[in-house]
């Protein structure tokens, strides 16, 4: 299965949705450049779900502002498929970023919102709110 970079970059990284609840009043203002270092894992993609082999699927941030992301794709846990993508991200306010990826000229934006005390989070794209996937930190 032939898959480009671009593609598959944005199979995976959707625009988020912002959910709010009582327990996120209770959590003290972090900025977004700290709550999103980590390494995520993807849990959900909405509206059609994932398969078994893309809950392997993980999003790493750094604090210098590079990303790595290994997709894993099938459903069934003996034919895994996998590939992985990296570059850099930066905070373009309003909870978007930009991803810049070699071989890309254009920079991918995307829509983040943390939820569950900034411990998962809805990625999806500006211009498509419909569909997004769910990460959590690991």
């Amino acid at each position: 299965m032939k898959i480009s970079i671009k593609n598959l970059f944005l199979l995976f990284l959707l625009p988020f949705c912002l959910s709010c609840n009582s327990e996120d009043d209770d959590v003290k203002p972090v900025n977004f450049e700290e709550k999103i270092i980590g390494t995520w894992q993807l849990i959900d993609r909405k509206p059609n779900g994932i398969e078994y082999c893309e809950l392997s699927t993980n999003i790493e941030f750094s604090q210098e502002g590079g990303f790595s992301l290994e997709a894993f794709m099938g459903d069934q846990s003996n034919e895994c498929q996998s590939a992985s993508i990296s570059g850099t991200w930066s905070y373009l306010g309003d909870n978007k970023i930009g991803i810049d990826t070699p071989g890309i000229e254009e920079t991918t934006k995307l829509i983040i919102d943390f939820f569950d005390s900034n411990t998962a989070f809805k990625l999806k794209e500006p211009d498509n709110t419909d569909q997004y996937e769910v990460y959590a930190k690991q």
